[in-house]
């Protein structure tokens, strides 16, 4: 009885799941990050026995929606690590790589489309309860003013907590990018999660992430948000027009206003953070490990010349990854040469240094340097396949579940547009790369079993026309 009991959350990937995006959480809190990092590595002894598990029984690892395309890829990258001498780094870039692509993706053949949805119910649930937990401290130590810049071995950038002295909100996960990929997350499941039983807490963490989200003064998080209110809507409004029933302009006029209502909140937001902050006593210092100290600005306005910077390094960087990508197009460079092979391409008078040039603030370029012309493809044509296939299958049939459907494949194309300024959903160790492959796994398979039930009813209706004649 207890082998049971023990085997059903050992060999369980949903568990395996749950476990893995909590710890990623805790992961982007700079105090918890080099013991976090060092328990992730004892996560994948435990992959490996469900992996084991899976090819005596399902063998779902192999039969997802798109895996050729996964495995092609994972091929590619195979081609790349024999080109660059079996890099150490890019042998366990890998095996993560496999894990997100395959892993992750994967949802057991055994399993009904009711278990999916109770399970998905249950990891949206608590993601949405830990994620309104760490905004409220992010919001916490942004009011008082608190400020501190932290430096581990894990990560080569420093990493600050609370109030930056731009006057953005960086919270407790060390960077207002990750925090704004957060806010995004709390309120897309928080939606999905209503299209099933409306309830006040779930308004409640949408509020509390979006306040959270303007703070964060990300860019690339308004614009996440606005696509994924749009593409929830464009996605009803083709409904609307397949069905040919109640033709309602609404849709398109909600679309707009919605763009008028979040850029006129973050200008008000922004009004409203300085004159509050002006009232309430706070830190007036950073406090660093060098023990230099910087004056907090008293509005969360960014600067005109900290936003140029900002855009320049980001066009230098994608300029130089381009160069490296057209000299090493057939298997890329690897990650391990990525950051030296970039750096070798920055101009002499630019602001990139090498630590920067690790990261192209874009995960297409990211990839493509890493495992060259033919990964991109196969890296692309692997996620647009699943997102083309669910998203016909809502608007085939077009109900309850369909409706929350098409709430996630809002949500993922949310991810795909900030991830054209970041590179965050592969090939890292952060929430963002284990919670995008993670949802997108459950999508593909809620749609395919959806698409099997449509097609049996479809069948079935046929068969009783033709009794009837």
């Amino acid at each position: 009885m207890m082998k049971t009991k023990i085997g059903k959350y050992l060999y369980n990937e949903f568990y395996f799941k749950y476990s893995f995006i909590v710890l990623t959480l805790l992961y982007c809190i700079p105090i918890f990050m080099p013991t976090i990092d060092n328990i992730i590595n004892i996560f994948f002894l435990w992959m490996a026995f469900i992996v084991i598990n899976d090819l005596y029984t399902t063998q779902s690892i192999f039969k997802f929606k798109g895996s050729p395309f996964a495995y092609m890829f994972l091929g590619v990258f195979i081609c790349t690590i024999i080109a660059w001498s079996f890099e150490i780094i890019d042998i366990k870039v890998f095996i993560y790589m496999y894990m997100q692509l395959c892993f992750f993706v994967s949802v057991n053949q055994k399993k009904g489309l009711e278990e999916i949805e109770r399970e998905f119910k249950k990891l949206s649930t608590g993601i949405v309860y830990l994620g309104t937990i760490l905004c409220m401290i992010s919001l916490a130590l942004y009011f008082i003013g608190y400020c501190e810049v932290y430096h581990n071995n894990v990560m080569s950038m420093e990493l600050l907590v609370g109030r930056h002295p731009n006057s953005s909100l960086y919270g407790v996960l060390g960077n207002s990018n990750w925090m704004s990929f957060l806010c995004i997350t709390i309120i897309g499941l928080s939606y999905w999660l209503q299209s099933f039983e409306v309830k006040k807490r779930y308004y409640a963490s949408s509020v509390i992430a979006l306040i959270t989200l303007y703070l964060t003064n990300s860019r690339g998080g308004f614009v996440g948000v606005i696509v994924l209110c749009s593409v929830v809507y464009i996605i009803k409004f083709c409904v609307i027009l397949i069905k040919k029933k109640c033709f309602s302009i609404k849709a398109f006029l909600l679309i707009p206003l919605c763009v008028i209502v979040l850029i006129g909140a973050n200008s008000i937001t922004k009004n409203i953070s300085g004159r509050l902050y002006n009232c309430i006593k706070s830190v007036e210092t950073v406090k660093s490990s060098n023990e230099k100290s910087t004056e907090i600005s008293k509005s969360i306005e960014r600067s005109e010349e900290e936003q140029q910077g900002s855009t320049n390094i980001r066009l230098e960087l994608l300029k130089a990854g381009a160069k490296v990508v057209e000299k090493n197009y057939l298997v890329g460079v690897g990650v391990a040469h990525l950051k030296e092979k970039i750096y070798d391409e920055i101009p002499e008078n630019s602001l990139v240094n090498m630590e920067l040039a690790g990261n192209t603030h874009n995960v297409y370029m990211q990839t493509a340097v890493a495992s060259g012309a033919i990964g991109i493809i196969l890296f692309v044509s692997f996620i647009a396949y699943i997102m083309l296939y669910s998203i016909v299958v809502v608007l085939k049939k077009y109900s309850n579940i369909n409706n929350s459907l098409s709430i996630l494949i809002a949500l993922i194309f949310a991810y795909l547009v900030v991830n054209l300024v970041e590179a965050d959903i592969f090939i890292s160790r952060n929430f963002m790369s284990s919670l995008f492959w993670i949802i997108l796994g459950y999508l593909a398979r809620m749609s395919q079993l959806l698409g099997r039930v449509n097609k049996t009813r479809k069948e079935e209706i046929e068969g009783e026309l033709a009794a009837l004649k």
